[in-house]
């Protein structure tokens, strides 16, 4: 191992590469800073594009944080960044000694439109693989690997060395799975990278004040926290007490109830995650989008822990995450497109009032 220290970074400060979702960059990085920030752990981002991103933080060996990333499709020990191919030669000339006396292979992926027609991904991974072969004493082996290497190729030429993690299996989940579904109901990948982004850990609190299907409160359970849900609904309260039935999740408490009640339930919780109504597809019973949202806000201040976050969709790009910005300190706002007529903004905040 002393041979990876040397092309890594020291034990306490280490370099990671992370592929996003293709689709959703920027939610992905946001789910990234969640996770770490839940858990204490320092970071630096050092670079990003729309595919890829390079992350400077403590060493993430000994810590399980891969099993909380929905959108995260891949995350590596970094061993650099090129401009070009030849730079990419040369470096794994220098490198190919960690190599030795270990079954490895070579993997090329391809990211946009830069690469995709004056690279082939099959020719650069065996050039790659012939240069290790020639300077080490490893032998290629594609069925059970001992190390891997990683060549990205986005708007830079990034290398490294995937680190193993438990890939969720989420299509388990999608709506269709479920036994209580809606045409709204949300995408379990999204569902679980608003709970991450709320920095929450292992047996916080977290409150679904919308709950509709429960999308959120089962993503929120099955990571380990204790679930807390209401909703104005009594076709929804049941259809969410059904699906966290189903999925083996014991909620703390669900209530049916109006939204601005919530404080007469609920005190002391350690993050909001929801998805208010927002058009025509969800009913806001008769009361307008603007009022509805300032209501909700002021009774979230209420019941949310002082310095802990609450994590909003909204479908106004412009105006609606704004008036949370009124109650709580506005952290970030990031969209995602849900379909051609259709995108979301997720705002996350920081209840700086409590």
């Amino acid at each position: 191992m002393s041979s990876m220290s040397e092309i890594c970074q020291q034990r306490s400060h280490r370099k990671y590469v992370i592929v996003f979702s293709g689709d959703l960059p920027d939610v992905s990085l946001e789910e990234v800073k969640g996770i770490l920030e839940g858990y204490n752990i320092k970071y630096r981002i050092i670079y990003k594009d729309s595919y890829v991103g390079i992350l400077e933080t403590e060493d993430l060996r000994d810590i399980r944080v891969g099993h909380r990333f929905s959108l995260i499709k891949i995350l590596s020990e970094f061993l650099g960044i090129y401009s070009s191919i030849n730079e990419v030669i040369e470096r794994v000339k220098k490198i190919s000694h960690i190599f030795s006396g270990r079954k490895f292979y070579v993997r090329v992926f391809k990211f946009g439109s830069t690469w995709s027609r004056i690279v082939d991904s099959v020719s650069l991974s065996k050039r790659i693989g012939e240069i290790i072969l020639a300077n080490s004493d490893a032998k290629v082996n594609f069925s059970s690997p001992d190390i891997i290497l990683h060549v990205y190729m986005s708007n830079k030429i990034i290398l490294g060395i995937p680190r193993e993690f438990r890939a969720d299996k989420m299509l388990t989940r999608r709506p269709s799975r479920r036994p209580y579904s809606k045409p709204v109901s949300m995408d379990p990948r999204i569902a679980k990278a608003m709970i991450n982004m709320a920095r929450v850990r292992e047996g916080d609190r977290v409150l679904d004040p919308f709950c509709g299907t429960g999308a959120i409160l089962v993503e929120a359970g099955l990571m380990g926290m204790r679930v807390l849900g209401s909703d104005i609904s009594d076709e929804m309260i049941i259809g969410t007490l059904k699906n966290l039935e189903y999925f083996g999740i014991k909620p703390e408490k669900i209530v049916k109830c109006d939204v601005r009640e919530i404080n007469n339930y609920f005190s002391e919780v350690d993050a909001i995650v929801c998805d208010p109504p927002y058009g025509r597809a969800a009913s806001t019973y008769g009361e307008s989008l603007e009022k509805l949202y300032h209501e909700s806000f002021a009774v979230f201040r209420e019941v949310l822990k002082r310095g802990r976050y609450a994590v909003v969709c909204f479908s106004d790009p412009h105006y609606h995450y704004k008036i949370g910005a009124k109650y709580m300190r506005l952290i970030s706002v990031v969209s995602y497109r849900v379909h051609k007529s259709l995108t979301r903004h997720i705002g996350i905040y920081k209840n700086v009032q409590g």
